[in-house]
C-alpha cells in the first residue's frame, strides 16, 4: 500500500489519493493539525500541495524504508523513510525525510486517515 501510496503521490495523482488511499476524515498534523472532513477537501488540499511541489521543481519521491510500529486488527501505525527529489536530479531539501501514517481499515480495506510529518510537506 505505501509504494502505491509513494508512487501516486510522485505522480500527482489526488484523484486515487483521495479516493481509495485516503479515508475522511483526514488529519495532517505538521506545525499545526489540520483536519479534511470530506473527500472534496482531501481532494483540493492535494491539488493545492501537488501545485506548491511542482513550483519548488519536485519530481519523485523514492521510499527508503516503511517500518510498522504497532499493528493490531483495525489499525497500525506505519513509518516511512523516503527521499524526495527536483527535476534536476537533486535532492530536495532532507535527504532522507520521515513521516508517520496511522492506517485504519475502512470497508475491509486499508487506507490512511492521518499524516504526522517533520519536514514541510511541499518542500
Amino acid at each position: 500500500m505505501m509504494q502505491t501510496y509513494s508512487d501516486a503521490w510522485s505522480n500527482a495523482d489526488a484523484i486515487l489519493i483521495s479516493n481509495s488511499i485516503y479515508s475522511t476524515p483526514f488529519s495532517i498534523y505538521t506545525d499545526r493539525k489540520t483536519v479534511l472532513n470530506t473527500k472534496d477537501e482531501v481532494y483540493q488540499w492535494l491539488v493545492n500541495t501537488f501545485e506548491q511541489l511542482e513550483e519548488n521543481k519536485y519530481s519523485h519521491s523514492k521510499v527508503i524504508e516503511v517500518t510498522t510500529l504497532e499493528n493490531d486488527q483495525s489499525k497500525a501505525i506505519i513509518k516511512m523513510s523516503f527521499t524526495r527529489y527536483l527535476k534536476s536530479g537533486a535532492i530536495m531539501g532532507a535527504k532522507e525525510r520521515h513521516a508517520y501514517y496511522i492506517i485504519s481499515e475502512v470497508n475491509g480495506k486499508p487506507t490512511i486517515s492521518a499524516l504526522l510529518g517533520f519536514t514541510p510537506i511541499s518542500e
